[in-house]
């Protein structure tokens, strides 16, 4: 259960990333629970993601390039609180990974970031 939790974890990392360069801000959902679909079963897992600092930090000329800095973590855990992670009752057997990642990335296409 740990290992599957962990690449449930892991994965929806990859899934925010992924968010981040193609959608920019908008990508950077508060909070987001979903499934994790493996061909073992699903994986409960909750991803949040701020903009921070809220004021952004610009390069000067000649490439003029507006940077956000983005904290973001996915949490798995097996089983869920009704679909969410992590689970507060902490049942029997209960598992969690939680995977936390800053990214400071530009705001126009073709975006760019660094993790």
């Amino acid at each position: 259960q740990a290992q599957r939790v962990q690449r449930a974890a892991d994965a929806a990392m990859e899934w925010q990333r992924y968010r981040l360069r193609n959608l920019g801000v908008a990508g950077c959902q508060a909070t987001t629970s979903f499934n994790m679909p493996f061909s073992t079963g699903n994986v409960p897992v909750t991803v949040t993601c701020q903009r921070t600092p809220v004021a952004p930090h610009t390069e000067t000329a000649p490439s003029v390039k507006t940077y956000y800095t983005y904290t973001f973590s996915a949490t798995a855990c097996m089983p869920s609180a009704g679909g969410s992670c992590p689970n507060p009752a902490v049942p029997a057997g209960y598992v969690a990974k939680q995977v936390t990642a800053v990214a400071a990335c530009t705001d126009v296409a073709p975006r760019t970031c660094t993790w």
